[in-house]
């Protein structure tokens, strides 16, 4: 009996150690493939501040049906005197993806981060997404906030 379930743990053990493993790939695998692997650095002491501002940080997607992807960007325009630096963008569910059109962006020039949210498989009702960006800016930190409505009808 004893041996049963020593043999028993020694299986759960090493399937959780083989999900693991697999997580971290299935992560490098996408870092690596991403265009957007540059930002996931963090921000040198030396870089100067600049100063911005955004159309908008909150978005209302509105009604959605399940299983509906949809895109949203926001824009951020560097309105100081240093380039504006992207160091991470980082959104809070595995739900939604993001590219961005660059991650330096000069005085009076603009990025755009551009998220790609899926519906498939959330329930039913009100929902909220956030993606945190830092920047080299004094709040250094960003919230970009998406809301809306998963319906049940197509």
């Amino acid at each position: 009996m004893q041996k049963r379930t020593l043999n028993v743990l020694s299986t759960i053990i090493i399937i959780i150690s083989a999900i693991v493993i697999i997580k971290s790939i299935v992560s490098i695998y996408k870092n690596k493939t991403s265009p957007s692997l540059f930002i996931q650095t963090e921000k040198p002491n030396n870089d100067p501040l600049t100063e911005i501002a955004f159309n908008e940080e909150l978005r209302d997607a509105g009604d959605l049906s399940r299983d509906t992807i949809i895109y949203q960007n926001y824009t951020i325009r560097n309105i100081g005197n240093n380039p504006l630096i992207v160091y991470h963008v980082s959104p809070d569910c595995n739900c939604t993806d993001y590219d961005l059109s660059q991650r330096i962006a000069l005085p009076g020039d603009s990025t755009i981060v551009r998220l790609t949210i899926s519906t498939k498989g959330k329930q039913v009702g009100m929902f909220m997404l956030n993606t945190v960006i830092k920047v080299n800016t004094n709040k250094q930190f960003y919230r970009l906030r998406l809301i809306g409505n998963v319906t049940s009808g197509k």
